[in-house]
Protein backbone atom coordinates (compact mmCIF):
# COMPACT_ATOMS: atom_id res chain seq x y z
CA UNK A 1 0.00 0.00 0.00
CA UNK A 2 3.04 2.43 -0.04
CA UNK A 3 1.96 5.48 -2.14
CA UNK A 4 4.68 6.09 -4.25
CA UNK A 5 7.30 2.57 -4.12
CA UNK A 6 10.58 3.76 -4.16
CA UNK A 7 11.23 -0.07 -5.39
CA UNK A 8 8.86 0.01 -8.28
CA UNK A 9 10.32 3.43 -9.50
CA UNK A 10 13.81 2.00 -9.38
CA UNK A 11 13.06 -1.20 -11.65
CA UNK A 12 10.94 1.30 -13.86
CA UNK A 13 14.15 3.63 -14.15
CA UNK A 14 15.61 0.59 -15.28
CA UNK A 15 13.66 -0.32 -17.86
CA UNK A 16 12.43 -3.73 -15.47
CA UNK A 17 8.95 -4.93 -15.83
CA UNK A 18 6.68 -4.57 -12.48
CA UNK A 19 3.13 -4.67 -11.28
CA UNK A 20 2.14 -2.51 -8.63
CA UNK A 21 -1.49 -1.78 -6.84
CA UNK A 22 -3.55 0.88 -7.36
CA UNK A 23 -1.81 2.89 -4.70
CA UNK A 24 1.07 3.59 -7.07
CA UNK A 25 -0.89 5.98 -8.74
CA UNK A 26 1.82 6.81 -11.10
CA UNK A 27 2.06 3.26 -12.68
CA UNK A 28 0.15 2.49 -15.60
CA UNK A 29 -2.93 0.97 -14.87
CA UNK A 30 -2.53 -1.88 -17.17
CA UNK A 31 0.08 -3.07 -14.80
CA UNK A 32 -1.87 -2.42 -11.79
CA UNK A 33 -3.18 -5.14 -9.58
CA UNK A 34 -5.45 -5.62 -6.51
CA UNK A 35 -2.26 -6.93 -4.21
CA UNK A 36 -5.18 -8.99 -2.22
CA UNK A 37 -5.73 -11.12 -5.42
CA UNK A 38 -3.38 -13.75 -6.43
CA UNK A 39 -5.03 -14.34 -9.68
CA UNK A 40 -5.22 -10.74 -10.41
CA UNK A 41 -1.11 -10.23 -9.72
CA UNK A 42 -0.62 -13.56 -11.95
CA UNK A 43 -2.56 -11.85 -14.62
CA UNK A 44 -0.94 -8.70 -14.56
CA UNK A 45 2.69 -10.24 -13.69
CA UNK A 46 2.16 -12.27 -17.09
CA UNK A 47 0.99 -9.26 -18.83
CA UNK A 48 4.32 -7.70 -17.91
CA UNK A 49 6.67 -10.23 -18.03
CA UNK A 50 4.86 -10.86 -22.14
CA UNK A 51 5.04 -7.28 -22.90
CA UNK A 52 8.71 -6.38 -21.35
CA UNK A 53 10.20 -6.59 -25.44
CA UNK A 54 7.34 -2.96 -26.00
CA UNK A 55 8.99 -0.03 -24.93
CA UNK A 56 5.75 1.60 -24.40
CA UNK A 57 5.10 -0.33 -21.29
CA UNK A 58 8.08 1.51 -19.61
CA UNK A 59 7.32 4.81 -21.61
CA UNK A 60 3.98 4.79 -20.22
CA UNK A 61 5.46 3.78 -16.42
CA UNK A 62 8.38 6.24 -16.92
CA UNK A 63 6.23 9.32 -17.97
CA UNK A 64 3.82 8.76 -14.79
CA UNK A 65 7.05 8.36 -12.87
CA UNK A 66 8.93 11.59 -14.16
CA UNK A 67 5.05 13.48 -13.97
CA UNK A 68 4.55 12.37 -10.24
CA UNK A 69 8.67 13.41 -9.25
CA UNK A 70 8.16 16.79 -10.76
CA UNK A 71 4.75 17.36 -8.72
CA UNK A 72 6.66 16.26 -5.71
CA UNK A 73 9.69 18.77 -6.58
CA UNK A 74 7.17 21.70 -7.10
CA UNK A 75 5.01 21.19 -4.05
CA UNK A 76 8.25 20.80 -1.95
CA UNK A 77 9.71 23.98 -3.87
CA UNK A 78 6.59 25.91 -2.70
CA UNK A 79 6.41 25.02 0.69
CA UNK A 80 9.97 26.01 1.48
CA UNK A 81 9.09 29.20 -0.74
CA UNK A 82 12.58 28.63 -3.66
Amino acid sequence: AETFCIVAADATSQGVPMVASPEVRWAAPEFQADPTDVKAIAKVMHHAWNSRGRLRMFDTNLHGLRRASEHSRAVWLNYFGV
